[in-house]
């Protein structure tokens, strides 16, 4: 019996821990701002400066990385749709928040005039943000970078641009 109890409690030092992180969203403020809202600069990207003066803070650390890549100080709109899908009715105020990723509008930019090989600096398949920046296409990253890996593959470049938005590759080079 003495057994029994022991190891009843030993198993209970490591449950409870691994569970109690599980649930630490729901002794936060619901967060009240759609995406769209918390954008201010409309990058596709909520920044820390963004976020540090609304309800989205307390929740911050939980959602940056929430995709499995490394922290990086800003919630994609993937990271922002994941968490509120992962906590459906627990984190958002209402549906419009926590549907607000997916529903949120695209800045009005100017066409990408360049195709993915003139992006492509470094000709290493990918799209960096310094190499969008060299082009002047910075403000489409956010948009683009569908698994918010901070790089841009083909596959995204040609679905974003060929995807029916608002933003085409222009045909100049």
């Amino acid at each position: 019996m003495k057994k029994l109890t022991l190891a009843s409690l030993i198993a209970a030092m490591f449950v409870l821990p691994a569970t109690a992180g599980d649930h630490e969203h729901l002794n936060k403020d619901k967060i009240s701002s759609t995406f769209s809202e918390l954008d201010n600069d409309e990058d596709g990207y909520i920044s820390k400066e963004e976020a540090d003066d609304d309800d989205i803070w307390e929740h911050f650390s939980s959602i940056d990385g929430i995709l499995g890549h490394p922290a990086d100080g800003n919630l994609s709109k993937s990271e922002f749709d994941a968490y509120m899908q992962r906590h459906t009715g627990e984190v958002a105020s209402n549906k419009e928040v926590s549907d607000s990723a997916k529903d949120s509008k695209m800045k009005d930019l100017d066409p990408i005039e360049h195709n993915f090989e003139t992006l492509d600096d470094d000709d290493n398949g990918f799209i960096s943000l310094s190499e969008a920046s060299d082009h002047n296409v910075k403000d489409h990253f956010g948009y683009a970078d569908a698994n918010s890996d901070k790089r841009i593959s083909r596959d995204e470049f040609e679905h974003y641009t060929m995807s029916g938005t608002e933003v085409t590759v222009s045909n100049k080079y």
